[in-house]
């Protein structure tokens, strides 16, 4: 243990970070700015047919309208090539069903069960796609880390990064 209470390991944490921090001026950029869509999460729905047997998306305009939003956000900066990573918070409204001092109660708490996170996932995936500003593809994703959350005021907050971590020059199980 070092004085302060922190153990070697953490140090060296802390010292990586800000040696990544140093060289990676565009990649903090990003990382600071989340991109935030107000309103209830939207969770992809599967594709329908009409009567001749064709095949649509129900959910082209809401897509079309978010990647509007998107584009907004993101604003100047360049389309990230190569593996990145997406934290993405979903803020689910809290039922009106429940008393007020109950509401109080699961606000901030972690929501579980309605609407899948892998639903929730694909569909703001694929807004993130048809924006065509932050990445080119979603094969691009390599780490997706999604939460649902209880909140007051539903909305859709992510944030993407760049990921450079070399698995041949690293022990990744080892390593922070």
């Amino acid at each position: 243990m070092i004085e302060n209470g922190t153990s070697l390991r953490h140090e060296a944490i802390i010292e990586r970070i800000k040696e990544y921090s140093k060289d990676n001026i565009l990649k903090r950029k990003i990382k600071e700015t989340p991109i935030i869509i107000d309103g209830n999460p939207i969770p992809l729905q599967r594709p329908r047919h009409n009567s001749n047997g064709i095949t649509y998306n129900p959910q082209t305009q809401i897509i079309n309208d978010l990647s509007f939003i998107i584009k907004a956000q993101w604003k100047d900066r360049p389309i990230i090539e190569g593996p990145v990573k997406i934290i993405i918070i979903f803020f689910m409204p809290i039922p009106k069903s429940y008393s007020i001092k109950k509401q109080k109660t699961y606000i901030n708490k972690y929501q579980h069960n309605n609407m899948d996170i892998d639903n929730l996932q694909k569909f703001y995936f694929d807004a993130i796609v048809t924006a065509q500003c932050i990445i080119n593809d979603d094969r691009q994703i390599a780490i997706a880390n999604s939460y649902k959350v209880y909140s007051d005021k539903p909305r859709t907050e992510f944030m993407i990064q760049p990921i450079d971590y070399d698995f041949n020059n690293n022990n990744f199980w080892n390593n922070p």
